[in-house]
């Protein structure tokens, strides 16, 4: 019995399934990364936000609480503090960008832009004795 140009067509389907396969896992991958830069970019800000609230109200000083907000941001990996603001209210807002680790996403800047991700928290000011 002959199958004609039916040879080879369930190992074609295989490499092609195996292919998909490859190309969902690192699309997933990459996604997560993403989103758990987002989440680390929220920790890293939040607490830099408080940290410069704390030595505003104990210190006083602005430019010490901005250093104390750049010193909790510069121990994290791929962190960096974009702005650094006090409202007249003394409320501190920072906020950080994050450099995801992707496999594919980091490598289509074309498509894509700069693939960061920036993240801001505000702290409410501290409380008055």
């Amino acid at each position: 019995m002959r199958f004609g140009d039916d040879r080879g067509l369930i190992g074609k389907l295989i490499v092609i399934w195996l292919l998909m396969f490859a190309l969902a896992v690192v699309g997933a991958i990459d996604a997560g990364s993403i989103v758990l830069a987002r989440f680390r970019g929220n920790d890293v800000a939040t607490r830099a936000a408080v940290a410069a609230a704390s030595t505003l109200a104990v210190e006083g000083d602005r430019n010490r609480a901005e250093e104390s907000a750049q010193e909790t941001v510069d121990g994290q990996t791929g962190a960096t503090m974009t702005d650094f603001a006090i409202a007249a209210d003394g409320s501190v807002t920072v906020d950080v960008r994050m450099d995801p680790n992707t496999i594919v996403a980091e490598r289509l800047d074309f498509l894509l832009g700069d693939l960061v991700v920036v993240t801001a928290e505000a702290t409410a000011p501290p409380p008055t004795a």
